[in-house]
């Protein structure tokens, strides 16, 4: 396949928390190439220049890990550029009431919001939730979807999204990086380098809460990334399939050869 030229990886768009999954060095020296696949909040906020610049590329794939309740709030299958697939990979399933963001948009006053988040209740429920991202069935279905999707000739470059790039993106980034063999001392500064992006999103529930008398502390476990969070997770992988190439081979269903098919598009080797 053709490489995208170099200036398209380097774009700043405009919507919080868009950006290009490439550019990390793995353990061997060989870097993530720029300008073929990048994580984000659903599209349905993104500018006409973000669209804009995303043509370009040309984009040829959307993959939205949100649920139904999420798309139909947000659609966005119509905002895309000509020429776009867009797929759904579902990661909540039927479980989407037990997500904490959907129960932050379904607490109506302070006090219900600080019996459900506070007291380290919000933390444990993120934990719990990127361990069941590795146990869950349908989790494991979406973002085997996901990676089948990424290793399949003619589907770059894509964007995967969930509503915020938080938590069900911020996983599949952070596997996809630990998968291609980025130190995981990296792919944690990766992972909680949207924490200001993930803000300005969550802005307008925030100032709900500090408008009905809550102080903004109150939601700083829903509106960060965490590394307990992200480590929740790579433990549990660890502890399920002994290793990310096992999880992502046999846990998701990519195989050895779609593996081989993602490292070989994804990995600029590195200089000799």
């Amino acid at each position: 396949m053709t490489v995208p030229s170099d200036p398209a990886a380097d774009r700043q768009f405009e919507l919080p928390n868009l950006r290009d999954v490439g550019g990390l060095r793995s353990g061997d020296g060989a870097r993530v190439r720029r300008g073929l696949v990048f994580r984000s909040p659903a599209l349905a906020g993104a500018s006409p220049g973000d669209l804009d610049a995303l043509a370009r590329l040309p984009l040829r794939t959307v993959i939205d890990l949100r649920s139904a309740f999420e798309r139909e709030r947000a659609p966005e299958a119509h905002l895309l550029p000509p020429g776009t697939t867009y797929l759904v990979a579902d990661v909540n399933g039927e479980n989407v009431d037990q997500s904490p963001m959907w129960q932050l948009l379904h607490l109506h006053t302070v006090a219900e919001r600080r019996a459900a988040f506070g007291d380290g209740r919000a933390e444990a429920a993120f934990e719990a939730k990127f361990r069941d991202f590795v146990t869950g069935a349908a989790p494991r279905r979406a973002f085997g979807q996901l990676f089948a999707a990424l290793a399949e000739p003619g589907r770059l470059p894509a964007v995967f999204h969930c509503s915020t790039g938080k938590d069900r993106t911020g996983w599949a980034a952070a596997v996809l990086l630990t998968y291609l063999g980025v130190p995981e001392d990296a792919v944690m500064e990766d992972y909680l380098a949207g924490n200001a992006s993930i803000r300005v999103l969550m802005q307008a529930a925030i100032d709900r809460h500090v408008a009905e008398g809550g102080h903004p502390d109150d939601l700083d476990a829903l509106v960060e990334v965490r590394p307990s969070y992200l480590r929740a997770g790579l433990d549990e992988v660890g502890a399920q399939y002994g290793s990310m190439a096992r999880y992502v081979e046999v846990g998701l269903g990519l195989g050895r050869s779609g593996g081989e098919r993602l490292r070989a598009t994804m990995l600029a080797p590195a200089a000799g």
